[in-house]
C-alpha cells in the first residue's frame, strides 16, 4: 500500500501511544506525508493497517470545512495472490460515514478490453475547464426591479440597495466566490455599506462563502433551524489552507429567523418568510412588498423541458405565501432567473 511505502520513507516516522479497536489492541504510528499529518492503526497481533486517520483538506463539497478529519477503516483482508487486499473500506470525515465499499471480485492484473471505460470527450474537456470553486464572478448584473439586481450564474446572488445600506443575498460557492459578490455590490452602489448577508438555507454551497462574511463583520440572517451547523462552520479549522477568517478571527454576528421578520426601509422593505415545509423546513423566502416580487431560495428549478424539477418543493412554497398573506407577481431562485408566479403556480400538480 501507498500508504506504508509513505510511512517507510517519512523522516518523522515515530510511535504514538497504543489504542484499542474493534476490540483488539493496536500499534499507532504517525508520520508527515506531503504536509498532512498521518496515523497509522496497525494490528498489533498480524501488522495489517486497520486504520488510516489523516487531517486534510478537499475539493469535494468538504471543501468548505478545511481541515477535516478522515478516517478510513480497512477490514476483510484477503489473500490475493500471495497479496493481501482489504476488501472492505468505510471512510469518515469528521466522524460522519460517508462512503462504505466492498471488493466482491478482487483480482490483479487481469486482461482488459483496449478501451473499458469509455469517457466522452467533450465531458471530459468540459471537466478540465473548470475553474472549480474559485470561479470568477459573474461580471454584470441585471436590474429585476428599482434597487434589486441580479448577477446570474450557476447559483445567482443579489443586491438590494436600501436607504442605510445594501443587502447580499446568498453568499455561495466559496470564499472568494462570495468576496467578488460582496465587492461587486460596494461597486455597484458607491458609498454605500454592506449593511448585511441573506443566507437563505443551509445546503453546503449555499453557506460556503459564510466565513468570508464573518471575516469581514458584517451581520447575517438565516433561519433559526440551521444555527447549530454555521456555528460549527464558522469554528472550523483553517491551518491548511488559512482563509480570512482563519487569519483574522472574529464572532459572527447572526440574525437568527424564526418567523416572518421585516427588514423595513422607505425604500425596497423586505419580509424573510420561513417556508417550513417537509422539504423545506431549513428555507426561507424574501418577499418585496412595494413590487411583489418573491425570492424563493432554493426551490424553483427547471427541467431542460421547463417542467419543474421538484414540484413538491413548490407546492410548499405556495403552502407558505398562503400562510403570509402576500400576493407574489414575480418569483425567482437561486437557479432560476425571474419569472411570473402565475407560470410557475401553473407548473405545480
Amino acid at each position: 500500500m501507498m500508504v506504508l511505502q509513505a510511512a517507510a520513507k517519512a523522516p518523522d516516522l515515530r510511535y504514538a501511544a497504543p489504542e484499542w479497536l474493534h476490540a483488539a489492541p493496536h500499534t499507532v504510528v504517525t508520520f508527515t506525508d506531503r504536509g498532512q499529518p498521518v496515523r497509522l492503526v496497525l494490528n498489533a497481533r498480524n501488522h495489517l493497517p486497520d486504520a488510516i486517520e489523516r487531517t486534510r483538506t478537499f475539493e469535494d463539497f468538504w471543501n468548505v470545512w478545511g481541515d477535516v478529519n478522515q478516517r478510513i477503516y480497512l477490514d476483510s483482508w484477503q489473500d490475493v495472490g500471495g497479496v493481501l487486499f482489504p476488501a472492505s473500506r468505510v471512510d469518515q470525515r469528521n466522524g460522519l460515514e460517508i462512503a462504505h465499499e466492498q471488493y466482491l471480485d478482487v483480482r490483479f492484473d487481469p486482461a482488459l478490453a483496449s478501451d473499458p471505460f469509455p469517457v466522452d470527450s467533450a465531458a471530459a474537456a468540459k471537466s478540465l475547464r473548470s475553474p472549480g470553486w474559485d470561479r470568477p464572478f459573474p461580471p454584470q448584473a441585471q436590474t429585476i426591479v428599482p434597487g434589486v439586481w441580479l448577477f446570474q450564474g450557476a447559483w445567482n446572488v443579489s443586491v438590494i440597495e436600501q436607504d442605510d445600506g445594501l443587502i447580499l443575498l446568498e453568499a455561495p460557492i466559496s470564499a472568494s466566490y462570495t468576496a467578488q459578490a460582496l465587492d461587486a455590490a460596494a461597486h455597484l452602489v458607491p458609498g454605500k455599506p454592506i449593511k448585511a448577508v441573506i443566507s437563505t438555507t443551509d445546503s453546503w454551497p449555499h453557506v460556503a462563502g459564510l466565513r468570508e462574511v464573518v471575516a469581514r463583520g458584517i451581520p447575517i440572517y438565516q433561519l433559526d433551524l440551521n444555527r447549530p451547523l454555521l456555528d460549527r462552520l464558522v469554528a472550523a479549522p483553517h491551518t491548511l489552507l488559512p482563509d480570512d477568517l482563519a487569519r483574522h478571527p472574529r464572532p459572527p454576528q447572526w440574525h437568527m429567523v424564526d418567523r416572518a421578520l421585516a427588514i423595513p426601509s422607505p425604500h425596497n422593505p423586505i419580509m424573510l418568510i420561513p417556508i417550513r415545509g417537509p422539504s423545506t423546513e431549513r428555507q426561507y423566502m424574501v418577499y418585496w412588498p412595494d413590487a411583489k416580487l418573491l425570492y424563493a431560495s432554493d426551490t424553483l428549478v427547471l427541467n431542460p423541458d421547463n417542467s419543474l424539477y421538484d414540484p413538491e418543493l413548490m407546492h410548499e412554497v405556495a403552502k407558505a405565501v398562503a400562510r403570509a398573506h402576500i400576493a407574489p407577481r414575480t418569483i425567482y431562485a437561486m437557479h432560476q432567473p425571474p419569472m411570473p408566479w402565475g407560470r410557475a403556480m401553473g407548473m405545480v400538480p
